[in-house]
């Protein structure tokens, strides 16, 4: 993580990951310790962590991953697979009547508070979706020192839920999405101990791939530069526009003149609700998630955001792929030397309400 090693216990090892080779945990009794680490945030106390993982472990009870000084009386940060234990910290949210109901299997970020007898999060942030089907997920960990704010990203998007401390209560304020806030947290000291794999005895299953540590605040655009280089890992494509595409058949020209004969990602995200019959909702290719679409309801007209084509017809470029729950889908695209045209393709436009969103990236 950074520029530090981690020291691999209990036969921890590696295996084929999503950018080359990723650290493997049995559940069992593996981990891996950074015993003294360099890591050092920011000047006003700003870091970011991300890393991929992997796991289709279902867990009762919380299970810290990633687990920085398990002390009471140091500031310091952990990210867990949340479990059903209520009382506790982690995913719960209160229902109609009151009481707490636990959201097992959301990744939890958490920001702990110095105590001296028992440890209690200032801040945390579950994601919206259980993070367990067995895919590789991205998650980053971004806080900035200077608003005391923490925004998590999962597969790129800012997005969660607020989640709470030991008693119950909301931990932090929600002031975005993907957003909390403390402004009497103080930061995190880095100088302490960084575990994987394990904590407190508990150990799952699981894979973690291309860990690292910043000493800022990473921006939204940042991250989602990491998540669209996917398997080619980071340093590689670059972000270079994002667009913000409507769905009433309407056409947007990017600003970025893509070169001829150069490599380029392009990357479609976001679901919008489109008019017709399904379940309401969409994204830049299918329709009906319950059983998901391709074309207007009776054929004949493809669904999906298209690129460079010649008015709303029935044919479009491209098929983004087969159907992903995290609506984020990203094809390969060579440069023409000219901007690229977008419009999302459908029989009925006129009764969608909603945009997606598409992001340019040079390889």
């Amino acid at each position: 993580m950074g520029n530090n090693s981690a020291t691999l216990q209990n036969g921890t090892g590696f295996g084929p990951g999503h950018v080359g080779d990723a650290f493997v945990f049995d559940g069992v009794d593996d981990y891996a310790v950074i015993s003294n680490p360099s890591l050092q945030g920011g000047a006003d106390g700003s870091f970011s962590l991300d890393f991929w993982l992997r796991t289709s472990f279902s867990t009762t009870v919380n299970q810290g991953f990633i687990v920085h000084a398990p002390t009471y009386n140091e500031n310091t940060m952990q990210v867990l697979l949340s479990g059903a234990e209520v009382p506790y910290a982690g995913c719960q949210t209160q229902n109609g009547s009151g009481s707490l109901v636990a959201w097992p299997n959301h990744i939890a970020i958490m920001l702990m508070r110095a105590s001296t007898t028992t440890a209690s999060p200032a801040l945390v942030l579950c994601s919206d979706t259980p993070m367990t089907d067995g895919a590789y997920h991205h998650v980053a960990v971004s806080f900035d020192g200077a608003s005391r704010t923490l925004t998590g990203y999962f597969d790129g998007q800012a997005s969660g839920f607020l989640g709470t401390d030991c008693d119950g209560n909301p931990a932090g304020t929600l002031v975005a999405p993907g957003q909390v806030h403390d402004g009497t947290f103080p930061g995190v000291n880095w100088a302490l101990p960084v575990y994987f794999g394990t904590t407190y005895g508990r150990s799952f299953p699981l894979e973690l791939d291309e860990i690292d540590f910043f000493n800022r605040a990473l921006s939204q655009a940042e991250v989602r530069g990491i998540v669209g280089a996917g398997s080619a890992g980071k340093c590689h494509p670059s972000l270079q526009e994002t667009i913000t595409v409507p769905v009433d058949g309407s056409v947007r020209t990017s600003t970025t003149t893509l070169q001829a004969g150069v490599a380029y990602q392009i990357r479609a995200s976001g679901t919008f609700f489109i008019g017709g019959p399904g379940d309401g909702l969409a994204d830049a290719e299918y329709a009906n998630f319950l059983a998901p679409q391709d074309t207007c309801t009776g054929g004949g007209f493809d669904l999906g955001i298209g690129i460079n084509s010649s008015g709303n017809t029935p044919t479009k470029f491209p098929f983004w792929g087969t159907y992903v729950v995290t609506h984020v889908y990203t094809i390969n695209f060579v440069g023409q030397g000219q901007p690229i045209t977008l419009l999302y393709h459908d029989c009925g436009p006129s009764d969608n309400s909603g945009s997606l969103t598409v992001e340019i990236f040079r390889n």
